[in-house]
């Protein structure tokens, strides 16, 4: 995973574009962040709460520490209601996890830079993308076609719970489009790049400048659908990756009273 990468085939300036863009994103995902916190701060008034008087940082340190339990990472609640939904679900989970680690850590590499990703920790890290890229991939067409399916039956399902997974498909999707183009045009192939791979197989033949402009047509996607989504996460129903481990955390110790 060379650290050009991500700018591969752009202009100059699109290092300075994204760059600021990620600020700006990065900056409002803070602010919606810290938002929804002040509300939950606010809700909970009562001292029978398990969860009352605990602070912004009590409250976000408990996100990260329950998300991290086997109740929330392995979908136990859900497993009780559907198993299938339960293993999309800790796929789903799993795989987000490896892909943000390792987009993280390839970022840092390159910024610093402190080349870690050389040799076989490169087809490591490569092989952890092709497979959680696959893994989000088909849990949020499962999502997608679920709430289709669902929105039939019932009509509190709104666009707006197809937004998130819309951000995430295109975002899944251009990423290994601009792979595949980039392996097309550059010859480089490597066996574990399995998902760029394929789709570079199937690609038609056609010139050089007509790959490059299609690969910059769907980077410019798949940079987008990542800084909207960074920035709409706290305002979209993806924010329930945190609070949801605040109800939990609140459920089980109301659970754990009723039987004291």
């Amino acid at each position: 995973m060379e650290p050009w990468w991500l700018f591969w085939n752009t202009p100059a300036y699109a290092r300075q574009v994204f760059f600021s863009l990620l600020a700006i994103s990065f900056l409002i995902f803070i602010l919606g962040f810290r938002r929804n916190l002040k509300i939950w701060e606010k809700g909970i008034d009562s001292p029978d709460d398990p969860i009352h008087s605990l602070t912004s940082y009590d409250l976000l340190k408990l996100s990260i520490i329950t998300f991290f339990s086997p109740e929330c990472i392995f979908a136990r609640r859900l497993r009780r209601i559907s198993l299938v939904r339960s293993i999309i679900l800790v796929a789903l989970i799993f795989s987000s996890i490896l892909l943000f680690t390792g987009v993280f850590l390839n970022f840092v590499d390159y910024l610093l830079p402190l080349s870690i990703f050389r040799g076989w920790i490169t087809s490591i890290f490569e092989i952890i993308f092709e497979i959680g890229g696959f893994f989000v991939l088909v849990a949020v067409i499962y999502a997608i076609v679920r709430k289709m399916i669902a929105s039939r039956e019932v009509s509190f399902v709104s666009k707006k719970d197809y937004m998130p997974l819309i951000l995430i498909l295109l975002l899944i999707l251009s990423g290994f489009l601009s792979e595949a183009i980039r392996s097309k045009v550059t010859g480089i192939s490597h066996s574990y790049e399995i998902v760029g791979d394929s789709i570079a197989s199937l690609l038609p033949s056609m010139n050089i400048r007509a790959l490059r402009l299609f690969h910059r047509l769907f980077w410019i996607i798949h940079i987008s659908s990542f800084l909207v989504l960074l920035a709409y996460t706290p305002f979209s129903h993806l924010f329930h990756v945190f609070s949801s481990q605040i109800t939990v955390y609140s459920a089980r110790r109301r659970e754990e009273n009723e039987f004291h």
